[in-house]
């Protein structure tokens, strides 16, 4: 079980999140997935819809991800 804790607001409608600076202009939002700290081990995870997971997570250090169970 992962306690995430966001320290980044979700984007909202007028302010949405890319995946890359390339993908601004295709207009791939990365939509409602975003970067959180984990409360119970201090590591990046993500929070959100979870269609855009990888994305937000594709520049992590795998010794810095969350390997917390999900619930």
């Amino acid at each position: 079980m992962c306690f995430a804790e966001p320290h980044i607001l979700p984007p909202t409608t007028n302010q949405m999140a890319y995946a890359s600076d390339n993908e601004r202009s295709s207009s791939v939002p990365v939509d409602r997935c975003y970067q959180v700290k984990c409360s119970k081990c201090g590591k990046t995870t993500w929070a959100g819809c979870g269609l855009h997971a990888e994305a937000v997570m594709k520049d992590v250090a795998e010794d810095d991800k969350c390997s917390c169970a999900r619930e």
